[in-house]
């Protein structure tokens, strides 16, 4: 009986890329020098495709693919610059940055922030929300029988007993 051979050879955005076999579509990108933005991806760990933003088109596949758990194949045609995956992409760092923080100019990550990096590199430039933020101006304090709002230590004198429902 053959052996398989040890690599294979995909196609990534018009280039032939031949790695190992059982290397993931990103890994073969990178090794490619082909840039696919990832934000969950922790060498320590097995890959997890939790951040979507590794998305990628494959030939005979009908949906977007997250690179970093996709194992490349031998013949496997991969785009990882359409405009759907560009969309994509966008649409997830969107999502991310809804409810995040507006205090990037005083955070202690600010200029080595990955969010903030992917969002200056693959972002959409403009926002789809509004202004107008949430806004929590009221501390919620949960113990195993209640929960009661302790506005006054957060700077807030308002109490209001709808909001205790």
């Amino acid at each position: 009986m053959a052996e398989p051979p040890a690599t294979v050879t995909l196609t990534i955005d018009g280039r032939a890329v031949t790695v190992a076999r059982g290397t993931t579509v990103w890994h073969a990108a990178q090794q490619a020098g082909i840039d696919i933005p990832i934000f969950c991806y922790l060498d320590r760990m097995p890959p997890l495709g939790a951040c979507r933003q590794c998305f990628v088109r494959v030939e005979k596949m009908p949906r977007l693919q997250t690179s970093c758990t996709l194992v490349a194949e031998e013949g496997m045609v991969v785009s990882a610059s359409t405009p759907d995956v560009r969309a994509a992409q966008e649409r997830n760092l969107e999502f991310l940055l809804i409810n995040h923080p507006l205090d990037c100019p005083i955070c202690d990550k600010g200029g080595e922030c990955p969010l903030q990096d992917q969002t200056f590199a693959y972002g959409p430039g403009r926002s789809a929300t509004s202004p107008s933020r949430s806004r929590w101006d009221r501390c919620w304090c949960w113990t195993a029988s209640a929960a009661f709002s302790a506005g006054a230590a957060c700077g807030s004198a308002r109490s209001s007993p709808a909001m205790m429902r």
